[in-house]
């Protein structure tokens, strides 16, 4: 989790080739950014991009796992939050006040669990969305 008010974003892109990109500058940048904000004790976040074309045969299985735990997290959600509008109009129709439980769930909230489950790794991301 990072603030991305105190996020920095670095881009370098360049065309398919291997010399002459300065990647190689760009990176020991990064590490001597990295080495001054740890020293601050600084809570800036880093997040960079390399975006070098190159020939490729398809989605690595990374990317399509990822994109297919995403388009459940957002149709989960969306049904939760149909189901919630649902749920406050009939409460409120009623001539009550809702509270929490009449609003959210047992069941949705262990839908939100198995979907966030899902999301989480032990290995940091792929770097690379193609092989």
């Amino acid at each position: 989790d990072f603030d991305l008010d105190k996020t920095l974003y670095f881009f370098i892109a360049g065309r398919y080739e291997f010399q002459n990109k300065g990647a190689d500058i760009f990176i020991e940048a990064l590490a001597r950014l990295n080495h001054r904000l740890k020293e601050q004790g600084s809570d800036v976040t880093v997040v960079a991009f390399l975006i070098f074309p190159a020939a490729t045969n398809s989605f690595n299985v990374d990317s399509f796992r990822a994109q297919a735990i995403v388009k459940q997290l957002r149709e989960t959600v969306n049904d939760i939050q149909s189901d919630m509008g649902t749920r406050l109009f009939e409460v409120c129709l009623r001539g009550r006040i809702p509270i929490g439980n009449d609003i959210l769930r047992q069941e949705d909230i262990v839908r939100l669990k198995r979907c966030i489950y899902a999301t989480q790794r032990n290995n940091l991301p792929p770097i690379c969305t193609h092989n």
